[in-house]
């Protein structure tokens, strides 16, 4: 994010991150689980994780101004099983940040 100093007034920025607090990852943490993949939201190839509360913290720490941040939705039988649980528990949840897989993000430099 350091290369917002070398970044024109206005610049974008464009990014997809996957997103580590999808229910899918939640669940097999639930089991105990964080098993890298070689695709996917626990890919290996991923030095860090982030949650979209986590991106836009990022962002504006490293001078950047989020202007939008869209989810990505992909199907997750796990993930779907875990949020039928906590509605039958009738657990309040952040459904949004829970079923997106990844988010796509638009910064413009500040």
């Amino acid at each position: 994010m350091h290369r917002r100093q070398r970044a024109a007034p206005g610049c974008k920025l464009i990014l997809s991150i996957p997103n580590i607090a999808n229910a899918s990852v939640i669940g097999d943490l639930l089991h105990g689980h964080f098993d890298y993949t070689y695709i996917g939201l626990t890919c290996a190839g991923h030095l860090r994780f982030f949650t979209r509360r986590s991106i836009e913290e990022l962002l504006a720490i490293a001078g950047w101004q989020t202007v939008t941040i869209t989810p990505q939705h992909a199907p997750s039988a796990a993930g779907d099983a875990l949020l039928r649980q906590l509605a039958s528990a009738k657990v309040e949840i952040a459904k949004e940040d829970l079923t997106a897989s990844g988010y796509y993000v638009v910064a413009q430099n500040r």
